[in-house]
């Protein structure tokens, strides 16, 4: 599995619930009211869902800090009922 797999490997699609899909990379570049200066153009990944085409866009920013954050594998706490008398 490559990277957007990997990230996305228990996707369900929010419309469809679909479970398929495919991932493109795309630059976006701002616009600039002006269009004196151009920003430079920002990476988004795009995950389209392979049964309703539903597309979720995201900042390839974003994931590239939730990559590097691995969270800790918490044991879920076990609460024993105390028998009343």
């Amino acid at each position: 599995m490559t990277g957007p797999q990997k990230l996305f490997a228990n996707y369900q699609c929010p419309k469809c619930r679909g479970r398929s899909f495919m991932t493109e990379e795309v630059c976006v570049r701002n616009r600039n009211k002006r269009g004196i200066i151009r920003p430079p153009e920002e990476p988004y990944l795009l995950v389209v869902c392979g049964l309703c085409g539903f597309t979720e866009m995201y900042s390839q920013k974003v994931l590239a800090s939730l990559k590097e954050e691995v969270p800790a594998k918490a044991k879920p706490t076990i609460v024993k009922e105390s028998e009343t008398v």
